[in-house]
């Protein structure tokens, strides 16, 4: 199964986690990225140390000011490559993400 990996920005801080199949593989809580490509090396990153693509979950709604972000730069948005694809999802997988990040 390929790896999940749910990435919910706000202003000032980034959610994160990583499954496979049932299994949590990480979970992070880290600042809003200040180089615009530090996301898509993170994912590739993440990619090459379990040897497979990544699903990536862009998790966006609510407040969040698409504009302002940096982790809506094309680095990430939108963007796929032989190491991920990335989807937008709205407040309903967004519910299941917190209720994943809860446990």
């Amino acid at each position: 199964m390929r790896p999940r990996f749910w990435c919910k920005p706000t202003s000032k801080t980034t959610k994160l986690l990583l499954t496979r199949g049932g299994d949590e593989l990480l979970r992070a809580l880290l600042p809003s990225p200040i180089h615009h490509r530090a996301p898509s090396m993170l994912v590739d990153a993440l990619a090459h140390w379990l040897g497979q693509p990544i699903s990536v979950a862009l998790s966006v709604g609510g407040r969040v000011d698409l504009s302002d972000h940096v982790l809506y730069d094309d680095a990430l948005f939108g963007a796929s490559s032989v190491h991920y694809e990335v989807e937008l999802v709205g407040r309903h997988e967004q519910r299941r993400l917190a209720s994943k990040a809860a446990r």
